[in-house]
């Protein structure tokens, strides 16, 4: 249980990198099961802009989700402007017999009047944790196309 502990700790104060430039980070994990309908709000700082919005998720097909993103934007610390973004989730079938769920992500994002947008692409693993009901950690790799 320490060791469990431990690793939540460093994950939490972690710096990331986020392949996902103009969205809010990821929700929801990986799996299989169609999720449903979704709402979810989001803060997301980092070095580019401060975002601040909203998600709508659906499940449409079994292991196929569907999110838009839409908020605000404020690069300058000052201005703050509209972001949107729209992205697609496939759970990969072949991770049954692994301890995680795995899944492809892909979509596209644009900032208002900043003439800035970009898509992006990334590969997920999460892990439900039995200890905390809804809680999964997360890891992956991806790329920014600008």
């Amino acid at each position: 249980m320490k060791k469990l502990m431990v690793a939540v700790v460093v994950l939490a104060l972690a710096s990331t990198a986020s392949a996902q430039f103009i969205s809010l980070g990821l929700g929801g994990g990986g799996t299989l099961e169609p999720m449903g309908s979704e709402v979810m709000a989001g803060v997301v700082i980092n070095d580019n802009f401060t975002m601040v919005g909203g998600r709508v998720s659906l499940g449409a097909f079994e292991s196929v989700t569907v999110f838009v993103d839409a908020g605000m934007a404020d690069p300058d610390m000052g201005d703050s402007e509209l972001f949107a973004s729209v992205a697609g989730q496939f759970a990969l079938p072949f991770g049954e017999d692994l301890p995680v769920d795995l899944a492809a992500r892909a979509g596209f994002g644009f900032v208002e009047d900043l003439d800035a947008s970009a898509a992006f692409v990334l590969g997920m693993a999460s892990l439900p944790l039995e200890q905390v009901e809804g809680l999964e950690l997360y890891g992956g790799a991806g790329v920014t196309i600008p």
